[in-house]
């Protein structure tokens, strides 16, 4: 559910003459800013609110309601907000017969009268490739203009720009900048920006921990969407502990705010705790989810099934979910489908060939099971030529992720030198990967043990780990081990 978080900035107000603006020392009226937040906060939302104005960074004030008409009276009667409000609507799409000609118009109105909000919404627009780009040079100058008169929500967009990679002009530390600047002056979404940057890594070195910090600043201004990557983080966190639990209050808020991925998340932990009636609420969340247009939320169902997380196995409906959520060009539901058509589960034909490419194409989308995928691939030559150097950067990015099987399929590329030399590493990518019950990761380890290389030498624990491989089902590690040639001479 989406609503709105208020902004008291500096108190200065700009005078628009002559295309240009001027500094006046008055007071400036207080903006809001588009964003998820509380659903008991005023004014009530309007039903044309989308995730796309979210990210784009749309504003609006709502001190008057959403009924066209009635902003059109008050435009016309000199409300620069109402003029504003009204050219959101028709932009939205909500004023039939009305276009974006109509919403720049009423954008202008509003700008020209000091209404920041109109130059933020007008100066996107006229750079929007949805309307062809108008005037990108002039949008870029009227986010400029609301972002001087310290209109957070224009700084926070101007940030962007700069952060734009293909941009030759605009720095990405400016950039940061201003959203810092956006974020520290009370604007959620800003915040919730600053902290995915620093959990992906985008333009700055990856912090999770600072990135966390960010998203529960913006979680705790009620912004839903910061409140569902914060409870993702602290589920698939690379290098903080990661916890279930902490993960829940956020993603319940998100989720009960209309965040789809965050219902998806949460009935994923639901469906994993065991619990009848806490795994059926999970699979009702995961099927809601799933019945939007979000494949992300399909694949987890789609997991559900293949798994059995809380119902009977089925990999045929798995199959089918993968599917939809691949055809949606999310990246998990393409890797996953990926997997089947390696191993033609689920109805699915078998391509390795096929698979490498949909592996590689949700690779380069961010998806560390599908890098995984990739690197697997290499290493045993399927459906691609074997390079087993070559597979190495794959597993290893997977395996920062903390996916097990990478880290375990790593750990054999440095045990065996085929990925350089680094037996410190291949000791702990090994224990990390028997801890995750990966038989051959304890194998390997025991052989360390067993052999005091990397390790001190400790028969009994080298047992324990050969009998903890054999009962996750490798065969191998149930036979006797050798016995050095050492021993076998009494040396």
């Amino acid at each position: 559910m989406s609503g709105w978080s208020a902004f008291s900035g500096r108190r200065y107000c700009w005078v628009w003459l002559f295309g240009l603006a001027s500094l006046t020392g008055c007071a400036r009226s207080t903006t809001v800013a588009i964003e998820t937040t509380k659903p008991d906060q005023k004014p009530p939302p309007a039903p044309v609110l989308r995730a796309r104005d979210v990210a784009e960074g749309r504003g609006v004030y709502g001190r008057h309601g959403y009924d066209a008409r009635l902003l059109d009276a008050r435009c016309q009667a000199g409300d620069p907000s109402a003029c504003n409000d009204l050219g959101y609507l028709i932009e939205s799409g909500a004023v039939s017969g009305w276009d974006a000609t109509h919403a720049a118009h009423y954008y202008q109105e509003a700008c020209s009268r000091s209404a920041w909000a109109g130059c933020n919404n007008l100066g996107l627009l006229l750079r929007s490739t949805q309307y062809g780009a108008p005037d990108p040079a002039r949008g870029l100058k009227l986010l400029q203009h609301a972002c001087d008169a310290a209109e957070p929500l224009a700084c926070r967009n101007l940030g962007w720009l700069f952060l734009n990679r293909n941009s030759s002009v605009l720095s990405r530390s400016e950039g940061m900048r201003l959203l810092t600047e956006s974020c520290e002056s009370g604007l959620a979404t800003a915040c919730g920006d600053l902290g995915l940057l620093s959990v992906r890594g985008l333009g700055v070195p990856r912090d999770e921990r600072y990135g966390a910090l960010r998203l529960q600043t913006a979680c705790g201004q009620g912004s839903v969407k910061s409140c569902a990557d914060l409870g993702l983080l602290w589920l698939t966190a690379a290098t903080l502990e990661r916890d279930p639990q902490r993960a829940t209050p956020p993603l319940e808020y998100a989720c009960n705010g209309g965040s789809m991925p965050a219902c998806s998340a949460l009935g994923v932990l639901l469906a994993q705790s065991g619990d009848a009636s806490k795994a059926a609420r999970g699979h009702a969340l995961m099927r809601r989810a799933c019945a939007v247009p979000i494949g992300t939320t399909c694949n987890d169902w789609g997991l559900a099934h293949a798994e059995g997380w809380g119902m009977p196995r089925d990999l045929r409906q798995a199959a089918l979910l993968f599917h939809k959520a691949c055809s949606a060009h999310e990246a998990p539901g393409c890797a996953s489908y990926a997997e089947l058509m390696q191993s033609g589960e689920g109805g699915v034909p078998v391509d390795p060939r096929g698979a490498v490419q949909l592996f590689s194409k949700a690779c380069s989308q961010g998806s560390f099971r599908a890098c995984h995928g990739v690197g697997m691939a290499l290493l045993e030559g399927r459906g691609v030529a074997k390079q087993a150097a070559e597979a190495a950067p794959y597993l290893h990015y997977a395996c920062d992720y903390k996916f097990a099987p990478a880290c375990d399929a790593l750990a054999g590329l440095l045990d065996s030198g085929q990925a350089g030399t680094n037996l410190a590493e291949a000791v702990r990518l090994s224990q990390f990967s028997c801890e995750q019950g990966i038989a051959t990761g304890c194998l390997r380890l025991s052989n360390y043990y067993e052999r005091g290389v990397g390790v001190g030498r400790d028969a009994g624990r080298a047992l324990e780990l050969r009998e903890r491989a054999c009962r996750l089902g490798l065969p191998s590690a149930c036979a006797e081990p050798a016995v050095p040639r050492a021993e076998q001479n009494g040396l």
